[in-house]
């Protein structure tokens, strides 16, 4: 079984334990991520949320072709629960939340048999699982930025690591207001 990786945070620049087949392919589906989670160590993370614009996500190769173990690999390294992580197959089974654009995605590529991504949910600074506007992720961002200069470093990293494709209104409002450019990422991590 051929099993894509959905990827569009820090999976792309520091896959850590992912088991991995290739490089990262900038083709992936297009999915309505945002910077839409705050996660323990005050980073806002992209994840899959409602009513925002698709982008173009990425993907690689799983190193595994049993897509309960790739499915393992994933959570582990996200270090979440089993049921933020979700999978389709092509031949029509699901995890729970699969989505239709990804199964569309899938169904459409000779190369892949499944996917798997992480779905954890959106949640705002007090950890209730809703989406952030534009003005209170920048107003939180201000705020740890005056704060806490670690937790400001980490987020500023995350979302200036980003790939550019990844070109979301809070990340477009986020250079706007904190001049948060994009650093570039090492070729090696892509496929040509």
């Amino acid at each position: 079984m051929c099993i894509a990786i959905i990827g569009w945070g820090s999976l792309i620049w520091c896959p850590g334990e992912l088991s991995m087949a290739s490089r990262w392919h900038r083709d992936g589906p297009m999915l309505p991520i945002e910077f839409s989670r705050v996660s323990g160590d005050g980073r806002v993370t992209l994840v899959i949320t409602g009513d925002v614009e698709s982008v173009p996500t990425l993907w690689s190769l799983s190193g595994s072709n049993d897509l309960e173990c790739a499915t393992e690999n994933l959570r582990t390294r996200e270090g979440t629960k089993t049921k933020w992580v979700h999978s389709i197959c092509k031949n029509g089974t699901s995890s729970t939340g699969a989505q239709s654009t990804i199964r569309e995605w899938l169904s459409d590529r000779n190369d892949l048999d499944a996917a798997i991504w992480t779905a954890l949910p959106p949640n705002d600074v007090d950890g209730k699982v809703r989406v952030m506007t534009p003005v209170e992720v920048c107003h939180y961002i201000a705020r740890i930025r005056s704060e806490d200069s670690q937790k400001a470093q980490l987020a500023e990293r995350y979302v200036r690591n980003t790939p550019p494709q990844i070109d979301t209104c809070i990340r477009r409002r986020l250079r706007s207001d904190f001049g948060w450019g994009d650093n570039p990422l090492s070729q090696v991590l892509f496929e040509e």
